[in-house]
């Protein structure tokens, strides 16, 4: 798992410059973006956090949700620089951080060559 982790976090950051389509809301501040889970495994959680802050807000796929395999969710993030943590179903963690949703709006495809 720890091999399909890191390979995430190399996919997501590849992705973030050349994989994503353009899509504004309707608040200048917030972005659309489309998280399409293309790896083998389930994704439990998803959570953002402020560059600069040693938090992590809400779980952004709810309480009782699951990203499986081939699905995708899409969510409404401010416009700014974010960390993004994935919590896979067996309780691994892969963190993506400098994450200039900004300059990502649109859509992100996780596969399995993210995080080790």
């Amino acid at each position: 798992m720890k091999y399909i982790l890191k390979s995430l976090l190399l996919i997501f950051t590849l992705c973030l410059a050349v994989c994503l389509a353009s899509s504004k809301s309707s608040n200048y501040n917030e972005s659309r973006i489309k998280i399409v889970n293309k790896s083998s495994w389930a994704i439990d959680h998803i959570y953002f956090s402020p560059v600069d802050k040693n938090t992590w807000g809400k779980d952004i796929l709810g309480k009782n949700e699951v990203l499986e395999p081939n699905e995708s969710i899409t969510v409404l993030v401010d416009c700014d620089i974010w960390d993004v943590k994935f919590v896979a179903a067996d309780g691994a963690v892969c963190i993506v951080e400098d994450v200039d949703i900004c300059e990502i709006e649109g859509v992100w495809t996780i596969d399995d060559l993210g995080c080790e």
